[in-house]
């Protein structure tokens, strides 16, 4: 009986800690990016599943005399959950990173746009947590508009082969993604492989 009553405990605090880091995560996400007057997206909508075990670059928020605020992603591998990470950079190209907030414990990460009925961008963010339940947060950007003025927000698509779907392929045994000193991948284009594609990680890489 007190073993059982310890387990019951345990699965509380692990269960409450999930949700406290999901309820710190999200809303502060959206108060960093909310006002963002410009937004690039770097990986395609959609389901978030490879290259695994690869940290990717999803979206990049800015707003005017701010720094960047770059939404990555560390796919699963094998036991690995996925991991999102807020980070802040001083480029456009997020290498000067500083990690601001992180969620992990992420399945079948996948995202994806729409408007409210006022013209708003908003994203949609749905996954599955650590016990397997669905999950979903919108994030609503107020400056970026359906019919945008003049002077309103703007929406840059960086990787516009993959969004409208290439034509070129990759042979067997070409590489088809490349990664920085610190895991990152700054290239991806492993949905042009005719045969598929399977990971290959770096010896010095998590």
């Amino acid at each position: 009986m007190y073993y059982k009553l310890i387990l019951s405990l345990l699965l509380v605090l692990i269960s409450c800690s999930e949700r406290q880091e999901e309820q710190v995560f999200w809303p502060f996400l959206k108060s960093q990016v909310y006002t963002s007057d410009s937004l690039s997206v770097i990986r395609s909508p959609g389901l978030i599943a490879r290259p695994s075990g690869t940290k990717v670059h999803l979206l990049t928020f800015k707003e005017t005399d701010k720094d960047y605020r770059c939404l990555f992603y560390r796919i699963p591998h094998g036991e690995k959950k996925g991991i999102l990470f807020l980070e802040k950079s001083q480029d456009e190209s997020c290498t000067s990173l500083e990690i601001l907030k992180t969620l992990d414990g992420i399945i079948d990460l996948h995202y994806q746009f729409s408007f409210t009925p006022s013209g708003f961008k908003v994203i949609t963010f749905q996954f599955k947590d650590n016990r397997g339940r669905e999950q979903s947060f919108k994030v609503r950007l107020f400056n970026l508009r359906k019919n945008p003025s003049p002077f309103g927000g703007r929406v840059i698509f960086r990787q516009m082969p993959e969004l409208i779907g290439s034509p070129l392929k990759l042979k067997a045994g070409e590489r088809c993604q490349v990664l920085d000193k610190d895991c990152r991948v700054v290239k991806s284009n492993c949905d042009q492989c005719e045969g598929g594609h399977f990971p290959v990680m770096r010896a010095d890489c998590p």
